[in-house]
């Protein structure tokens, strides 16, 4: 994601933004802020870093020190099984293409509109909260999970985030179709985006050259969909 993007995406949404340029110079304390004396009162403020903003964007990360980048890594909680979604961005097409370079000289930045708040994303990540996943739904959520733990082809099956995880992400999709409850499509759709990163392919995986994805699907065509209840 280029820094326009990003930029664009958190004022259509009145988020804040901020930017890191990776480079050997930034020390831990440059990202993630540090505590500073206040000398009339003896005490000590923080002052935060840019970490601290609903969407950061660090370009060159990888020019940044291992010292440095562990600080980024804790403020995220380290673990990739922690991010909710794997999302893939493909190139463009040719016609999105030609559509970019035409654009590329023509846009008004200070035209962009702010559509949502900040307060209006709580509400909504509150109100996913009341979605409806049935029993029969929510085991094959983690039907679809223990899977991972029982293949050939995975050595490393995925954690009970990745059951948290598709279930939360279920919930939003189901809100963002208009319904106030989950189903199974809404979970076909979300698998891959939530299970493939969590997945650590065994040696017969590899040896077949099978990708996290194509995991994914065999899994989906395996399991049993839910029937709703008469």
């Amino acid at each position: 994601m280029c820094r326009t993007t990003a930029s664009t995406f958190s004022r259509a949404l009145g988020l804040g933004f901020k930017r890191i340029q990776g480079s050997p110079d930034i020390l831990p304390a440059d990202i993630v802020g540090t505590h500073v004396l206040e000398p009339k009162t003896g005490s000590f403020r923080l002052e935060k870093g840019p970490i601290f903003s609903n969407i950061l964007l660090i370009d060159e990360i990888n020019r940044n020190t291992p010292k440095t980048n562990s600080a980024v890594l804790e403020a995220m909680q380290v673990l990739i099984d922690r991010f909710l979604l794997s999302v893939k961005v493909d190139y463009p097409s040719v016609q999105e293409e030609i559509e970019i370079t035409d654009r590329m000289y023509s846009i008004d930045s200070s035209g962009i509109k702010q559509v949502m708040t900040s307060e209006l994303i709580s509400y909504l990540i509150d109100l996913t909260k009341d979605v409806y996943v049935a029993p029969q739904v929510r085991s094959y959520i983690v039907g679809l999970v223990h899977r991972t733990r029982n293949m050939d082809e995975i050595s490393l099956g995925t954690s009970l985030r990745a059951s948290i995880a598709l279930s939360k992400s279920s919930r939003a999709r189901a809100l963002i179709k208009g319904r106030m409850y989950v189903l199974p499509n809404d979970i076909k759709y979300l698998a891959a985006r939530v299970l493939r990163h969590r997945i650590v392919r065994s040696a017969p995986g590899r040896n077949q050259q099978l990708s996290a994805e194509t995991i994914v699907g065999s899994i989906l065509e395996e399991t049993p969909i839910p029937k709703r209840p008469t």
